[in-house]
Order: structure tokens, then sequence, then C-alpha cells
């Protein structure tokens, strides 16, 4: 079994994470400060690097990462509540959540020996 389908089996399985809602929930706290570097972040077209260290402490850079590999391997559902949460503070900052989610589930797909 990939890992790919083990995460899919896995989250089919457990439904919503005790994961997903912790990294929701900080997410969620960081809003205000994510709208703070917005308008900059559009304005240099990059998301501002506060933005990205504050999402990356709170674990968001590896919900789709599997399991043996790190990460949280959380499920579509799990993914498109913590995008939506991110997208309250700025679309940008969303938007790279989602490729970078995106990514992670591609690299799930390949042989072990390759990741």
């Amino acid at each position: 079994m990939s890992a790919v389908t083990r995460s899919l089996d896995e989250s089919a399985q457990t439904g919503r994470s005790a994961t997903a809602a912790e990294i929701k929930r900080a997410i969620g706290e960081l809003v205000p400060r994510i709208r703070q570097h917005a308008l900059e972040s559009e304005k240099a077209g990059e998301v501002h690097q506060e933005t990205l260290a504050a999402l990356t402490r709170t674990g968001l850079f590896r919900i789709s990462v599997p399991t043996e590999c790190g990460g949280y391997a959380l499920g579509a559902r799990d993914l498109a509540e913590i995008v939506a949460e991110v997208s309250r503070g700025d679309g940008s900052a969303a938007w790279i959540t989602m490729i970078a989610s995106g990514f992670a589930r591609v690299l799930m797909t390949f042989p072990t020996h390759t990741v």
C-alpha cells in the first residue's frame, strides 16, 4: 500500500483529526497578525516572512506529509478547513498552503526510495 493510499484510508476511518483542530485553532489565533501583513505581502509579491514563520510553527506545512516522514497525513476535509482558516487572514497565504499540501500529496505517490 502506498503512503497516499494509507493516508486516505486513515482519514476515512478517523474523520476529523485532533491535530487538525489544534492547527486550525492556532491559525485562528494568528489571523489578526496575518492580516496586518497581507497588504505588504501583496505589494511585495510574496507572503511576508513573519507570516510564513508563524504558520510554519503551527505545523501547517506538514498537514499532508505522511506520518512516516514526520507529517500529519491529514485528510481532504481537514485540509479544506485549514486552508479556509488561513484565508481569513490572507488569501495568498491560503493559496501557498494549498499548493504546498498538493505537492506533498504528489510526493506521496512516488516510490519510497525516491522520497
